[in-house]
């Protein structure tokens, strides 16, 4: 890899790349491989159920219709779930929260919009800060969460 000094110090990555980044890690490190479905699912559970207990709301049978086939739709994510489990995790971080740059061009070698291969290398250069060979995991995906800029400057 290039030296610091040899990359442009402006690497972007538009804020569409940073967020199929942030998917693509999320997947290949998940011990499951709908936890965000079953993520959303809960949330849809929870909404069922206020809405059963508030007067304002629809028929109590159709709440009840609702509620049957989310607890299905439960059941069949869970049984997917046992199937096929943490096959698609492909990396994972280590105890420290960390992934080896190798995942993370792993991860941004596989999403639909890819950056430059300097972008890529200017902002794993810039994401491994004491240039160990790893990058927390918590800090790629932060960077969606910020400005969504993806502009990434030397922490020193």
């Amino acid at each position: 890899m290039p030296e610091p000094a040899d990359l442009p110090e402006d690497a972007r990555m538009t804020t569409e790349q940073l967020n199929e980044l942030a998917d693509a890690l999320s997947i290949l490190c998940s011990k499951s491989s709908v936890l965000k479905e079953r993520d959303e699912l809960r949330l849809l559970m929870e909404e069922n159920l206020q809405a059963e207990e508030d007067p304002k709301s629809p028929s109590g049978a159709l709440t009840k219709r609702i509620r049957s086939m989310l607890t299905k739709i439960d059941s069949q994510l869970q049984d997917y779930d046992n199937r096929v489990g943490s096959s698609l995790q492909m990396m994972s971080a280590d105890p420290q929260g960390r992934i080896s740059v190798q995942d993370l061009q792993k991860a941004l070698a596989v999403i639909k919009h890819k950056p430059d291969e300097e972008v890529g290398q200017v902002v794993i250069q810039k994401l491994d800060v004491d240039q160990d060979g790893f990058v927390e995991l918590e800090h790629v995906l932060g960077l969606v969460r910020e400005e969504g800029l993806g502009k990434l400057f030397f922490l020193l």
